[in-house]
């Protein structure tokens, strides 16, 4: 049975990019989500904000850093 769906070469590679810049997009809506909460007199609530949006950055790169293995 044939398939009519081609895949090219460069597809996964584009698919790959496409993951890595979605992953910084992400970690820079965190990090700027941090400095707003930052200005100002936070709270603890928002301290606690803070650390878990750091954390999910985190999370993030870490991610990124294996999309940029699957890439070598």
């Amino acid at each position: 049975m044939t398939s009519n769906v081609r895949q090219f070469p460069s597809s996964p590679r584009m698919s790959l990019f496409l993951a890595e810049e979605q992953a910084k997009s992400d970690i820079r809506q965190e990090l700027g989500a941090c400095v707003g909460l930052l200005h100002g007199n936070p709270t603890n609530g928002d301290l606690f904000e803070i650390m878990a949006r750091l954390k999910a950055a985190s999370f993030l790169v870490d991610a990124m850093i294996g999309i940029r293995e699957a890439c070598k």
